[in-house]
């Protein structure tokens, strides 16, 4: 089960379900993608006394599995409804809008996107200039609440309350592995940043040679964009 939630996200989706409420109680709830972020539109779903139905997800290796004791669908094998409402729960959701459309389903009718705040916010804080003393680099560790716990801080709100806001980065994200830390340190130094220390969380499996089904990063299209703004040769070929 999954018990941490990114505190943006969490922010954001919970605003959405409090305005759609209405909507969704009516409707055959699905969620498109059983993943992390898609357990967490769950937690706040239910956290919100809306019944969801089951997953979706373009994955083989899922499709027949159960998330908790809901099952998981392909689009195809979806129980065909009037009733029914999809989630996209995916941050790079550009090609699951494009497949639903291609299947005749309407946003806001059949569907909706809950737009993720995640890349955003990392990109601001990956421009920030100033008097930097201390960068952070990690994955889950720094953004996530947990979801028994929803209203406290997270451990980069407490970093940043404990040394200085201006003078504090925390450049962390879900899926982000210890080989992308390299990269986006050498890139803040290329901006100017001399920090006075720099502070790594290590996920152990990319250490020790274990193999995951996470490719070497998630997120593609944020590195894409971060090359684009400031990027060498070393960083591209990454």
């Amino acid at each position: 089960p999954i018990v941490a939630v990114n505190q943006g996200d969490y922010a954001t989706i919970q605003k959405w379900v409090e305005q759609n409420k209405e909507l969704l109680s009516k409707k055959n709830v699905y969620i498109y993608g059983a993943g992390i972020r898609g357990n967490l539109f769950l937690r706040i779903l239910e956290k919100n006394k809306i019944k969801v139905t089951g997953f979706i997800d373009g994955s083989e290796e899922k499709q027949g599995g159960v998330v908790s004791i809901l099952p998981i669908y392909s689009l195809k094998t979806l129980p065909d409804s009037t009733e029914n409402f999809i989630l996209v729960s995916p941050e790079n959701s550009k090609d699951i809008v494009s497949l639903l459309e291609e299947n005749k389903y309407q946003r806001h009718q059949h569907y909706d996107v809950i737009e993720s705040s995640i890349y955003p916010d990392y990109f601001n804080e990956y421009m920030r200039k100033g008097n930097i003393d201390y960068i952070f680099f990690g994955d889950c560790f720094f953004p996530d609440l947990d979801v028994n716990d929803l209203d406290q801080k997270s451990m980069g709100d407490m970093v940043k309350e404990r040394l200085g806001e201006e003078k504090t980065k925390v450049l962390t994200l879900h899926g982000m592995c210890t080989p992308s830390f390299y990269y986006i340190l050498r890139e803040q130094l290329a901006l100017g940043i001399r920090p006075k220390a720099v502070s790594f969380i290590v996920n152990v499996p990319f250490c020790g040679g274990i193999q995951t089904k996470l490719p070497q990063s998630q997120h593609p299209v944020m590195l894409e964009k971060l090359l684009e703004v400031h990027g060498d040769e070393e960083f591209a070929e990454y």
